[in-house]
């Protein structure tokens, strides 16, 4: 269990260039334990040991229906983004250079949900995330390519879990 400290996050995977899919990237990833932000990339310093992290791919794979697209999976961080990654480790993993250094998390505890989560707008408006936002307006932010703190019951809700009884434990 994530302590209070130690946060919940929601973080996007893109297509990175060219390569297969969006998904197909991120299993790679999963599939060595990682994931990676860049040097600068804001809220990296608050990825630490035990936060939750929820991943959330914006594009299913080509050909899919529909299939694999929204938050798909979940882990919990093992250790901070505090090292860079280097060629070897990188080696067959996407990565967009372009953005600076990818800097490694390491992960545990992964766990593939069975049926993605799509951030609707309906979805949207029982996330703590959106309270007292207008929905009418641009309501997918929450899904752009950065670092989104949750709330412990947003991140139940978006991972699956339960959509009511958690109590709301807003960000810092």
């Amino acid at each position: 269990m994530a302590t209070d400290d130690a946060g919940y996050f929601l973080l996007p995977s893109f297509l990175w260039q060219g390569r297969r899919s969006a998904l197909d990237d991120l299993e790679a990833w999963l599939n060595r334990e990682l994931w990676w932000v860049t040097e600068g990339a804001p809220g990296r310093d608050r990825l630490v040991a035990g936060a939750r992290v929820c991943f959330h791919v914006s594009k299913p794979r080509t050909g899919a229906a529909g299939k694999g697209a929204g938050v798909v999976a979940k882990a919990r961080v093992k250790s901070a983004a505090s090292f860079p990654l280097g060629e070897a480790t990188q080696a067959g993993l996407p990565t967009q250079l372009s953005y600076g250094t990818p800097y490694g998390i390491a992960l545990d505890e992964i766990v593939w949900l069975p049926n993605g989560v799509r951030i609707t707008r309906g979805v949207c408006a029982t996330l703590d995330a959106y309270q007292g936002k207008p929905l009418s307006g641009h309501w997918r932010w929450l899904c752009q390519p950065f670092i989104r703190e949750l709330t412990a019951r947003d991140y139940a809700i978006l991972t699956g879990g339960t959509r009511v009884g958690i109590p709301t434990q807003r960000p810092r």
